[in-house]
């Protein structure tokens, strides 16, 4: 009976510290009020303003600081990334888009809220060192990486994020558009949706991101877009916005190290239509 109990103590006490540590992913405190707004600014050339005006009724949960394009082409077009909750008082919008304003994305997206327990468990066994980083080289020539040149990174750009101080947690914005049907190889599947085919990846991609000791801070469908952006390459539709932070530059190319991993990336890209992630600093707090 004696051992008996100490197993269900020692069960119990662990499914504590997995939910603690679920519950303290920033996750689940930037998407506990609604409604959510995921917004891109590009201020005008000259200007420094690391801040926008709020309407009444709206809060900041989440804001970052672009740096540059790690997959995709051109220019980081925006300067900033906000994520903000709450209906705005005597406005249609949930920013002011003031002069100081050249262009702008925004869309109102419904965030999802993996379960706390999953998490917590990805967090504790990073934690403990049972799921670490993959070490050695990272690759750093897109071409034998193995997978749709157009949503892999650049040597330009990798070289570019490993070229970052070390100390440099790169949040890393992805824009998403879905194929409306996923296009595989010749293996048997089913038909079936874009969008389905990247969430079998997604789910792969979220174990990896943890093991390296990084963390999901949101990810959303977009429900509506108020406003698209008039030029760059996030200009036009998007069907999700994610984002992934890591614990340094590196870290996102270890991830071509798990295999688990590498396999997931035919789903990722027979869903896919178009990506850009940018890479960029989040802000303090």
């Amino acid at each position: 009976m004696l051992p008996a109990l100490i197993v269900i103590a020692v069960l119990v006490a662990l499914a504590l510290v997995i939910r603690s540590r679920g519950r303290g992913e920033i996750v689940y405190a930037v998407s506990d009020a609604f409604p959510q707004w995921f917004v891109a600014v590009r201020f005008r050339e000259g200007e420094a303003r690391r801040s926008v005006a709020l309407p009444i009724g709206i809060t900041l949960k989440w804001g970052a600081s672009a740096n540059f394009t790690f997959v995709g082409t051109g220019e980081c077009h925006f300067d900033r990334f906000l994520l903000l909750s709450g209906s705005p008082r005597d406005a249609r919008l949930p920013i002011f888009l003031d002069p100081h304003v050249e262009d702008a994305y925004v869309a109102r997206v419904r965030l999802t809220r993996p379960p706390v327990m999953m998490l917590g468990a990805l967090r504790l066994l990073n934690d403990i060192g049972l799921r670490r980083m993959p070490e050695g080289e990272v690759e750093t020539d897109p071409s034998r990486m193995g997978a749709r040149p157009d949503a892999m990174p650049t040597g330009e750009s990798i070289a570019k994020l490993l070229s970052c101080p070390r100390d440099y947690q790169p949040a890393m914005v992805n824009f998403l558009r879905y194929r409306p049907r996923a296009v595989h190889d010749a293996d048997g599947r089913p038909e079936e949706s874009g969008r389905r085919a990247y969430s079998r990846y997604g789910l792969v991609a979220l174990e990896t991101v943890y093991r390296t000791g990084g963390r999901l801070v949101l990810f959303g469908r977009v429900e509506e877009t108020l406003v698209e952006a008039k030029a760059g390459p996030m200009a036009g539709a998007w069907d999700d916005i994610g984002v992934m932070q890591y614990t340094e530059p590196k870290a996102i190319l270890t991830m071509e190290q798990v295999s688990k991993y590498r396999d997931a990336l035919k789903d990722r890209d027979a869903g896919l239509d178009a990506t850009v992630i940018i890479a960029s600093t989040p802000d303090p707090g």
